[in-house]
């Protein structure tokens, strides 16, 4: 799960992400303290999650605006307004928009967890919105893995890999992508995606070891070995 942080104070950004990275099931989490930045790192598609201040910089309603381009182009991310504005106004628009919450500051930084946890299928709530491919299934409440009904024990990272292409079963994804999701960006940096999906390889049930096959130069995808 990433989350994308777009708030001007520097100070409440650290805040808030302080907050994002004590949630177990949260993998990266990046922070944007301008419009532009927020917009630029938005369109890049990879975030599942995003928390907007209203006011950034002179303009008033940029954090608004941003959140109305976010709902069009991206119809499943989900977001959290959190301003200072105590405004009917602007928490009518906010929902009009397509917000999914919106809080004042200043709040307890167990509301905010509280509420994240809800949205993120954390909440006993939404236990049975679980994802199953074959007799791979992810329970989110729990943020575990099963197979045949057994949990699969495997360390956060491996987690948060395995969700990705379990989101996309029988979808090719290309290196790029899953570098952007699974560390959050592209810096050429000393990340190798093919040991990493190598060592989730080496975690998983001997029936499904191989379940996630090497197209060779294009990319990798979840598929169980048909019969």
């Amino acid at each position: 799960m990433n989350i994308l942080i777009i708030e001007d104070e520097p100070m409440i950004a650290r805040f808030l992400s302080r907050i994002a990275h004590d949630i177990e099931v949260v993998n990266t989490v990046k922070v944007a303290y301008s419009y532009q930045e927020g917009y630029d790192l938005m369109m890049s598609g990879t975030f599942d999650f995003l928390l907007v201040d209203v006011c950034l910089g002179s303009d008033e309603w940029d954090g608004l605006t941003l959140c109305r381009i976010a709902r069009k182009h991206f119809s499943e991310v989900t977001i959290i307004i959190i301003t200072s504005l105590h405004s009917l106004n602007c928490l009518s628009q906010a929902f009009l928009i397509g917000v999914n919450d919106y809080m004042t500051k200043p709040f307890h930084p167990g509301e905010l967890r509280l509420r994240m946890m809800r949205w993120l299928g954390s909440s006993p709530r939404l236990h049975k919105m679980s994802i199953q491919y074959h007799e791979l299934e992810y329970a989110p409440a729990e943020h575990e893995f099963l197979f045949n009904g057994k949990k699969i024990p495997l360390s956060k990272r491996n987690k948060d890999l395995l969700l990705i292409f379990l989101k996309k079963p029988e979808n090719l994804m290309k290196p790029i992508y899953l570098k952007e999701k699974f560390w959050g960006d592209i810096a050429d940096r000393p990340r190798n995606i093919r040991s990493s999906i190598q060592s989730l390889r080496n975690s998983l049930p001997k029936e499904c070891k191989n379940w996630i096959k090497n197209q060779w130069g294009e990319g990798y995808i979840l598929r169980k070995k048909q019969k």
